[in-house]
């Protein structure tokens, strides 16, 4: 896990099943085991799961409650439960299929897969951003309030810098 991130989130099977402090995860996997393969999971299952212990002086920027997401009937994330402080940094841990694209396409907004092909059937639960409902509002007005979203693979501007994707992601932003 890179230094300049500070929480960690771990997906398994459309659930959260471990998030809170990277200090907290390397304290318990130094302790866990000495074996330098030993796999992550055991100390992210040893985070706090739900609500995190957080600093009561960085202010809230995104909260999800109780988000369930399906396409075409089969549930992607359920029961997602996530507070994100300002000046956070945080790494989403799972296995292909474990929902974290669906977690970040679902704050922006984005209705439908990477692959176009599959269409967001069900979305419950409240995300705010800055206190403000998002989880109704459109990509656009998503990007209005604050938050992009660059997506992987072929899906960015090739020949463009990541902070010049990135900042393409607000074109149409009074902020930018």
């Amino acid at each position: 896990i890179p230094p300049s991130v500070t929480h960690v989130l771990q997906l398994e099977g459309c659930q959260v099943v471990a998030q809170g402090p990277r200090k907290d995860l390397l304290d318990k996997r130094r302790h866990a085991s000495p074996e330098p393969a030993a796999s992550l999971e055991p100390a992210l299952r040893q985070l706090t799961v739900g609500q995190h212990k957080l600093e009561p002086r960085s202010p809230i920027l995104v909260q999800m409650f109780h988000v369930n997401v399906s396409y075409n009937g089969v549930q992607i994330l359920k029961d997602v439960n996530w507070t994100v402080r300002r000046g956070e940094h945080w790494a989403i841990l799972g296995a292909n299929g474990a929902g974290k694209t669906t977690l970040l396409r679902t704050i922006s907004g984005f209705p439908q897969t990477a692959s176009r092909a599959l269409d967001m059937d069900r979305k419950e639960g409240q995300i705010r951003l800055d206190g403000v409902c998002i989880e109704k509002k459109r990509p656009a007005d998503v990007v209005r309030l604050g938050i992009s979203h660059v997506p992987e693979g072929r899906e960015v501007f090739p020949y463009l810098t990541v902070e010049e994707n990135l900042r393409a992601g607000h074109i149409g932003d009074k902020r930018s």
